[in-house]
């Protein structure tokens, strides 16, 4: 999790990436809680220019491009989870060392 990548030494990476992470991880899981997306959108905007490096600014932007690439996909999320079907895709099985050698 980009959250638990930074040095912990300043209030954007240690309190706002957190609270970022969760919501984005409960917008994944189908279970954001009303508002989820705002707020998302909002501390994206007090996190930004405010890191003592630009480790909180790259989050925000990957997290502003899934919010902007994707609106389908994050209205669906906010509502029931993903609700598309995975065609056999997912989840994948881990492959071994052995495996990717053979």
């Amino acid at each position: 999790m980009l959250a638990d990548e930074s040095a912990g030494q300043c209030g954007p990476c240690v309190h706002g990436l957190r609270a970022i992470a969760t919501t984005v991880q409960e917008l994944a899981d189908g279970a954001v809680a009303p508002g989820g997306v705002a707020r998302l959108e909002r501390w994206a905007g007090l996190v930004t220019g405010r890191g003592a490096c630009a480790h909180p600014d790259g989050v925000v932007r990957f997290v502003a491009s899934l919010l902007a690439t994707f609106p389908t996909e994050v209205a669906l999320h906010q509502h029931q989870g993903c609700g598309r079907p995975l065609h056999g895709l997912l989840p994948l099985r881990p492959v071994t060392i052995l495996e990717q050698a053979a």
